[in-house]
């Protein structure tokens, strides 16, 4: 207390450091700091950059922290981007959220919120009860947990009012990139958002629900301007702002409150230092609402002023909040007596990708815990998983503190994460490809130091033999867990029909020009992705017993003249072949310094070279239907 009462947020200090200990060797480093100068990810940045460092000093190493963009820079682009036409242009659609009809929140007293007056109320739910709420939820009504949080306050908070559209406060985490210069990922600093939300309440839950994601989908890029039109636009709009914006409740889902702390850190939080403010002036909300998981515990707390409201009502809300998501926990447990998995908690990298997305559908489908680690969770992908049931989290393959976060209390690793997509989409795929090849180094250290048991990672061809930063990253990978102590499954694809047959390789089959590498005769096994994923799927349900290297195959080999010939009788039309030689890729490739092209370069060769005929008996031993390719061709053809 005494350390968190020195802080000044004017005139500093605004972080302390204490170190309480009996014997000099021994004792507990204490950190306290402002809230304005860190958000909770800013507290996981800072416990595992200082873990890290701990960890490489007792090790006699070299420290190493990856800096990013300074909160400085960003502070000042963003005051250059607030005046921006992008930022005014949004000023319609939050005055008209704003303008709207609003009705007071009830109070027990009528006197000011008080910020020497807080209190708090916490409930904390079962782990049966937060893995309904966390996870059956959503994917009953296809929206992220965040939704259906919202959509259960709104509820709550239209019973207690009488008021049918509810206006209040959201949280978000404010690293929204609006400069490609930019780099948070490592950043220490406040950025949290505040967005006015008026919900508009249906009369079933399920409606509210729908409403709410609506209203979600509305909001231009999670409200990140509002902030900035109110307060640094420097037009007409924010004193209009100011004064129509009210609001008396905000909301702040923190997500896992556990994932501030690596695991197997030195550090973790100290129970019973909740304050942090100035117990002195008039409190911005009489009433706030968190809710984090901990300990696999779904916790709400509510800080409310007793200048303002009673005890027993918080409470009432608190029960009604837990009645309204809790409603149909009954009947969904009656259902998955039977259904229930063995609890296991499945950890998937690159599960935004093609096969890893597909993997991550089929096993939330069986009733699974699945979590997906992301570079970005909201994009489109994985927020049509988090509506499938999957929980999605951020993190990076270049950052060892993220993956080693992500693999907290996890059973089993999907590795599908390839520099497969970089090479065909992304702006910055070099630095991708050196993720892939660091990441799954981390992956499988740090897997097996978390207790990982089972360790599935799909790999390549084992007909591919080229020396590209392509293939020898997924060569170290097999190498690394061939040398762990997991149970572990390495998947080798043969030649994935979505890669092999698309622009990448040069099969543009909607310009009706194709190249043919080498003669174009070669047989050459082909699979859908779709296989593949099915394939891990089945293996993760049913369990690695032992160690097994999967050389996974098609139902048939094709040559690519046979492929072409099959496309070119599904649609019809005449394609134009360019034969590639062989010799003159190889002179390429050897040529190129470039670890992008030099990757690009290895996959045609591959095609040229041919010879994996893999078959599918693999996928017939675990009972996965395989897809003919015929099937697979005439469907590519009709969707386009």
């Amino acid at each position: 207390e005494r350390v968190q009462s020195e802080l000044d947020i004017i005139d500093g200090p605004t972080v302390r450091a204490l170190y309480l200990a009996k014997k000099p060797e021994k004792g507990m480093l204490v950190l306290s700091g402002i809230q304005h100068n860190v958000d909770g990810m800013s507290w996981r940045i800072v416990m595992e950059d200082i873990q890290i460092a701990l960890e490489s000093l007792q090790n006699g190493e070299e420290i190493e922290l990856r800096r990013t963009t300074s909160f400085h820079t960003w502070a000042n682009k963003l005051a250059d981007y607030a005046t921006s036409e992008e930022v005014i242009a949004e000023a319609p659609f939050w005055l008209d959220i704003c303008n709207g009809e609003y009705t007071p929140m009830p109070r027990d007293i009528d006197t000011p919120a008080t910020a020497e007056s807080i209190d708090y109320y916490c409930r904390e739910l079962s782990p049966e009860e937060t893995d309904y709420i966390m996870y059956r939820l959503p994917r009953e009504h296809g929206v992220p947990v965040h939704e259906v949080l919202t959509a259960g306050i709104a509820d709550v908070l239209s019973s207690w009012s009488g008021a049918r559209s509810v206006l209040f406060d959201i949280y978000f985490h404010g690293r929204n990139e609006f400069d490609h210069s930019i780099d948070l990922s490592r950043t220490v600093g406040r950025f949290t958002t505040m967005v006015p939300f008026r919900a508009n309440v249906q009369t079933t839950f399920c409606g509210t629900v729908q409403n709410t994601h609506e209203l979600y989908m509305a909001m231009p890029d999670r409200g990140f301007r509002f902030g900035l039109l109110k307060y640094l636009s420097q037009s007409e709009h924010c004193e209009h702002l100011e004064e129509i914006h009210r609001s008396e409740f905000c909301f702040n889902y923190v997500g896992h409150f556990d994932q501030v702390f690596m695991p197997g850190s030195s550090f973790g939080a100290i129970d019973g230092m909740q304050q942090d403010f100035a117990m002195s002036g008039e409190r911005s909300y009489p009433l706030e609402l968190l809710a984090y998981v901990t300990n696999h515990r779904l916790v709400f707390e509510w800080r409310y002023s007793r200048s303002t409201h009673r005890y027993s009502t918080i409470k009432r809300l608190s029960q009604l909040l837990t009645n309204r998501l809790l409603a149909g926990q009954a009947e969904h447990l009656r259902r998955s007596r039977k259904s229930k998995k063995d609890g296991r908690r499945i950890l998937i990298f690159g599960g935004t990708g093609h096969i890893g997305s597909r993997v991550a559908k089929e096993l939330a489908g069986k009733n699974m815990a699945v979590v997906v680690f992301a570079r970005n969770p909201e994009c489109g992908a994985a927020e049509d998983l988090a509506r499938s049931g999957v929980e999605v989290i951020k993190g990076n393959l270049n950052d060892r503190a993220s993956i080693a976060r992500a693999l907290k209390d996890v059973d089993t690793v999907v590795y599908t994460a390839s520099i497969g997509c970089a090479i065909r989409a992304h702006d910055n795929a070099e630095s991708l490809v050196d993720a892939d090849k660091q990441g799954i180094k981390w992956a499988v250290d740090l897997a097996e130091r978390s207790g990982v048991q089972e360790f599935l990672y799909v790999s390549m061809s084992s007909f591919v033999n080229i020396d590209s930063d392509l293939v020898s990253a997924k060569r170290n990978g097999e190498e690394l867990l061939r040398k762990s102590k997991m149970r572990y499954a390495i998947i080798k694809p043969s030649y994935l029909a979505e890669t092999w047959f698309s622009p990448i390789t040069g099969f543009d089959y909607e310009s009706g020009k194709v190249k043919i590498y080498g003669d174009g005769n070669s047989k050459i096994s082909i699979i859908p992705q779709k296989d593949v994923a099915l394939t891990i799927a089945e293996l993760v349900e049913h369990g690695i017993s032992e160690p097994m290297e999967i050389d996974l195959g098609g139902e048939n080999a094709y040559s690519q003249n046979e492929i072409v010939d099959l496309f070119e009788h599904y649609s019809g039309r005449k394609l134009e072949r360019e034969l590639i030689d062989g010799t003159r890729l190889e002179t390429a490739f050897n040529a190129s310094d470039d670890p992008v092209t030099k990757s690009v370069l290895s996959l045609q060769l591959s095609l040229a070279r041919g010879g994996d005929t893999s078959d599918s008996r693999w996928a017939e031993r675990l009972d996965v239907p395989h897809t003919k390719m015929h099937d697979w061709i005439q469907e590519r053809v009709l969707n386009k």
